[in-house]
């Protein structure tokens, strides 16, 4: 018996990821949040699972437009080599208003919780 410390969402979007399924006709489950991706990212990086990358890299980027701050902090702070992904983000924030909005004040609170 082994023991993971992930929650069996985690483990089931990676095996599912990772692992052709295709046969059993079981959907492949779409990202959903970014606290999601930011476990995902993690054990991506721990169990050096790079099947996860492409799934990730699509998520982040189609997000950064809804939570620039947010992706970027999750690609800048990750051990995942996600450079592209962070300079898109830092480019998107440029386009923020410079008064403090609800996504500062979320992600302030979201920054500040371990993941």
């Amino acid at each position: 018996m082994l023991y993971l410390a992930e929650d069996s969402e985690t483990l089931d979007f990676a095996l599912r990821h990772c692992y052709c399924i295709r046969r059993l006709e079981l959907p492949t489950p779409e990202l959903s949040s970014l606290r999601v991706a930011r476990v995902l990212l993690e054990f991506a990086h721990k169990y050096n699972v790079d099947a996860l990358g492409p799934s990730l890299t699509h998520f982040f980027v189609g997000a950064i437009k809804d939570d620039p701050v947010g992706i970027y902090a999750s690609a800048l702070t990750s051990k995942y080599q996600c450079e592209d992904v962070s300079s898109a983000a830092a480019r998107a924030c440029l386009n923020l208003p410079l008064s403090p909005s609800s996504r500062l004040r979320n992600w302030r609170s979201f920054s500040s919780s371990p993941l």
